[in-house]
């Protein structure tokens, strides 16, 4: 069974029941006792909910901002490629390949680089999320 915790509106009941009551009241660890049988939960729930109800909670996770995926110079590679192929797939009117696109197709084939007048090619890449490429190239500055 998967632990629940009770709502907001019956913590701060209990939490207002037990300000009015000394530290050591054996009410107290009634109170407490009778909130845990009635939601299903252990005591140590109770207090662990009553602990956290206010604690400050992070807006955004700590890694925010990096690719989780692949290490950040792969993916500053793999975004540079992504915009060399919209590059090299741009025609006449100025329509070129779609990033998704882009993506799927170095995801699924790889690519040929040019490096220093020789080309190689690059085994496709084994995974790389389309939003994380995307955001990237975002804040790179591309489309």
């Amino acid at each position: 069974m998967r632990r629940r915790r009770p709502p907001d509106e019956i913590l701060v009941t209990l939490r207002g029941r037990l300000e009015g009551l000394p530290a050591r009241s054996p009410e107290r660890q009634r109170l407490i006792l009778g909130c845990a049988d009635l939601h299903g939960v252990s005591i140590a729930t109770i207090y662990r909910a009553l602990r956290d109800q206010f604690r400050p909670r992070a807006l955004h996770r700590s890694d925010r901002g990096r690719p989780r995926k692949l290490p950040q110079r792969e993916m500053e590679r793999f975004c540079e490629l992504v915009a060399a192929m919209k590059l090299r797939t741009t025609n006449l009117k100025n329509r070129h390949l779609s990033t998704g696109r882009a993506i799927e197709l170095l995801i699924e084939h790889g690519a040929a680089v040019n490096a220093s007048d020789k080309w190689e090619h690059r085994t496709p890449l084994k995974m790389a999320a389309d939003e994380d490429v995307r955001q990237l190239l975002i804040d790179a500055g591309g489309k």
